[in-house]
């Protein structure tokens, strides 16, 4: 890719595929003075610095998109795959995107999640989306 040019990643498909991806990059922006995690914010600049959850620490890192990029400019391919993101992020059985809503919601995964789901911080420990991905990717998913 040469300078100047636009970055054209993509996200994976699967779902174990899309977990994994971000908890990494959640770890990523966690290391970073640049960025807040904040599950409550997607990707939006304030005096603190750039907040993001799961699937805004994928725009950031993954998709190296600017503080001005929430996500939906970004087509419904990445769209839908960052609402499962956040789907999984709670261990929500609303599903409604990526047509995954019957695959997925009673799936163990989810069910794991939400029992470890911590309000206060807005998510469950790292670990245990890690094991959701187990999950799911045993599953095929």
């Amino acid at each position: 890719m040469t300078k100047g040019k636009t970055n054209k990643r993509t996200l994976p498909d699967k779902p174990s595929e899309l977990l994994r991806l971000a908890v990494h990059d959640a770890k990523l922006c966690a290391r970073s003075k640049k960025y807040v995690l904040n599950m409550e914010a997607w990707h939006d600049l304030d005096h603190n610095g750039c907040n993001v959850c799961m699937a805004g620490a994928v725009i950031a890192k993954t998709l190296q998109k600017g503080t001005d990029c929430n996500g939906e400019q970004l087509g419904e391919h990445v769209w839908n795959r960052l609402h499962v993101i956040n789907c999984l992020r709670t261990g929500s059985t609303t599903f409604t995107a990526y047509n995954m809503y019957t695959l997925l919601r009673t799936h163990p995964a989810q069910q794991l999640i939400s029992t470890h789901f911590d309000q206060r911080k807005g998510r469950a420990p790292w670990r245990i989306y890690l094991q959701a991905a187990d999950l799911l990717e045993a599953d095929g998913l």
